[in-house]
């Protein structure tokens, strides 16, 4: 995301949540855990109302959603920021924002469709993310790599670490993998599960593989999601 033609930052797009989200509905465990990547969020609710939704409403149902999947994610700064100001009064406008304001909330009102208040956004958010890197200032901890094996019968599977990656080996687990086209995210799920049914996931946490470690099965790599 470019600011000022000088400094940019990455953002990424993540889709609405719904309830049960953390529990995976709507694949929105998978969504979620994008959002644990990031340092900083931007929250965005829909200040015009459609459907009867209420934006305080909202805030609070995702928030909840955030509380229920991760504590780190509960306390993780945010920018709220109220869209579709457009398309209501101002004094409507005045009204959600005193509303959020009621609950230590500051919303920051903006119209993608007419870009009013974007441009300030982007730079409050810069300047959020930079006074975040700059609180950070401690290195992150090592991290320790083990080689590590398990081997599960002959008709299973052996988990071996080979530099940044697990790879599991076995017939029948390279046998899935090697038939199933994964183009879609159906097909992840299938395969996701597939493997839970196995023991893999399982193994793999239990040797240390955490979420976004690289993992190997024959020809296909992709990084661990629970």
């Amino acid at each position: 995301m470019d600011v000022d033609g000088v400094h940019q930052f990455v953002a990424v797009d993540i889709p609405g949540l719904i309830d049960g989200a953390h529990a995976g509905k709507g694949l929105g465990d998978k969504f979620l855990r994008h959002v644990e990547r990031t340092r900083l969020l931007i929250h965005m609710v829909d200040l015009a109302g459609l459907e009867g939704r209420d934006p305080l409403s909202d805030y609070a149902r995702i928030n909840s959603e955030l509380r229920e999947f991760s504590a780190s994610l509960a306390t993780r700064p945010q920018i709220v920021v109220g869209n579709k100001a457009d398309l209501i009064e101002e004094s409507a406008v005045d009204r959600t924002v005193a509303r959020f304001a009621e609950i230590g909330v500051e919303l920051h009102p903006i119209s993608v469709a007419t870009g009013a208040g974007v441009q300030a956004l982007v730079r409050r958010t810069f300047a959020r993310l930079e006074a975040l890197r700059e609180k950070s200032d401690a290195p992150p901890a090592p991290v320790v790599r083990r080689r590590v094996y398990r081997y599960h019968g002959e008709t299973g599977f052996r988990i071996e670490r080979e530099g940044e990656a697990f790879a599991v080996r076995g017939a029948e687990v390279e046998k899935l993998v090697k038939k199933l086209v994964l183009d879609s995210r159906d097909a992840w799920e299938y395969l996701s599960e597939r493997l839970e049914r196995m023991g893999v996931m399982r193994e793999l946490h239990r040797l240390g593989c955490a979420d976004g470690d690289l993992v190997r099965i024959g020809d296909v790599e992709f990084e661990l999601r629970r």
